[in-house]
């Protein structure tokens, strides 16, 4: 008998962490299928929360991004960095967007019959590049602005750099379209690398929304971060367009574009998306002067 041998030898390592990531990819793959199918099904577990956007003049509400959250039945609470990836996979980001977009419609209705006043208030809503194609999307938007007794002043339609660089003209035409319902355009995830820079005086736009990145780049060298977001903002102005700071997150940010006159604020030190219950009673007190919300 061997004295020597062991009982129970080690697993070689490198097997163990490929038992581990097969473990963990199985996983991930029934995960990802749990939501595929679910998304399939049914939509109904798709709903909207409200992120306020704050006038740095006047620290007023002036406004709410809408946006899609997920719960799942079996899963719970789904990230929309998970939820949304899967939904483009299947096809499903259009109906998304028009559910959420319909849900912007509903509040504004009821806060409207509810004799609040919504002056110079409106609420924002992201369009995809598939739904932006759709045909029939004007009309659409328009259908629902007829079901709803309501005008579109009260909405922004927000797009982004994917959805005109293929064919600037047909995109320009669209947004026109947009613009007689009464709604503003803004672009999206605006940056420094953008081609958008060069088209911005053919878009027909009225806001542009700085990307939280150019914000965290004061993070990681403060003197070039300041520089670029300082002729960002400058050259925005010049154009005669308004500007939303997105991924604001500290005092200091605040302070630093409260600096600079940016327009309006966006994020997390301001509020978390709210539910629309919650985003209710916030913008009907939101001629009080600014604090952070809950």
């Amino acid at each position: 008998m061997n004295f020597f041998k062991q009982k129970n030898p080690p697993k070689n390592p490198f097997n163990s962490l490929s038992e581990e990531n097969t473990f963990d990819n199985s996983c991930e793959v029934d995960r990802k299928l749990m939501i595929s199918n679910e998304l399939k099904n049914s939509l109904n577990g798709i709903y909207p929360v409200f992120q306020p956007k704050v006038s740095l003049k006047d620290k007023k509400i002036i406004g709410a991004e809408i946006l899609a959250r997920y719960t799942s039945k079996d899963l719970g609470v789904v990230s929309p960095k998970e939820f949304i990836p899967i939904a483009e996979e299947h096809n499903l980001i259009a109906q998304i967007d028009l559910k959420i977009i319909e849900q912007a419609f509903i509040f504004i209705k009821k806060e409207l019959d509810s004799n609040i006043i919504l002056n110079d208030f409106r609420i924002s809503f992201n369009l995809s590049l598939k739904t932006f194609n759709q045909v029939d999307l004007v009309d659409c938007l328009k259908n629902l602005l007829k079901k709803y007794n309501i005008s579109g002043c009260y909405f922004e339609a927000e797009i982004t750099e994917s959805i005109f660089i293929k064919d600037i003209n047909k995109t320009v035409q669209k947004l026109n379209y947009l613009k007689k319902l009464g709604m503003e355009i803004s672009i999206d995830d605006f940056t420094v690398g953008h081609s958008t820079a060069q088209l911005l005086c053919l878009l027909p736009v009225d806001i542009i929304k700085f990307d939280k990145c150019l914000l965290d780049s004061l993070d990681i060298n403060q003197s070039k971060g300041t520089i670029i977001y300082k002729n960002l903002t400058n050259l925005i102005k010049e154009l005669d367009l308004r500007i939303v700071a997105e991924g604001v997150e500290t005092k200091d940010q605040l302070d630093f574009l409260e600096d600079l006159k940016v327009d309006y604020i966006q994020g997390y030190y301001i509020s978390k998306p709210l539910s629309k219950e919650v985003a209710s009673i916030i913008f009907r007190n939101r001629t009080n002067s600014f604090s952070r919300l809950p």
